[in-house]
Formats: structure tokens, C-alpha cells, sequence
């Protein structure tokens, strides 16, 4: 399932968050691993994304990375 498309996450504008109801029903262990890596996967799976979609030449979101990783290890 990819964030972006028409799964539970929908909307973009929901894919900011960590889309929360993924997390439900699994352990807590999980959920955490799950909410601790989503930022930085989502960016990544934009780019897959748009790198089989649009052109094979999009560039790489170095710094949207940077950014996602940025948060998610100054919440720690």
C-alpha cells in the first residue's frame, strides 16, 4: 500500500502525519518501529513513486530526508 494513494492514509495532507490508524491492533513495539521510521519512508516513497511514474530523471530528496530523519531523532 503505498501512503499516498487510496489507502487508509489517503489524502497527502495525511501523510504529513504518521497516519495513525496503521498502528492500531499491532503490538506497541511495532507500532512504535512503524511510527519512527514512517516520516523518512514516506519521502522515499514519494520518489519511488514519481521516479516510475513521471521521469526517470527526478532528482533524489536529499534534503527532505535530511528533514525526515531530522524529526524523527529530535523526538526521541
Amino acid at each position: 500500500m503505498r501512503f499516498g494513494g487510496s489507502g487508509r492514509c489517503g489524502r497527502p495532507a495525511a501523510r504529513s502525519e504518521v497516519c495513525a490508524d496503521i498502528v492500531d491492533g499491532v503490538p506497541p513495539d511495532s507500532g512504535t518501529l512503524i511510527e519512527r521510521h514512517a516520516p523518512h519512508a514516506i519521502v522515499l516513497d514519494d520518489f519511488h513513486h514519481r521516479l516510475l511514474t513521471q521521469s526517470k530523471r527526478t532528482p533524489f530528496p536529499a534534503a527532505a530526508v535530511r528533514r525526515a530523519l531530522a524529526s524523527t531523532s529530535s523526538s526521541e
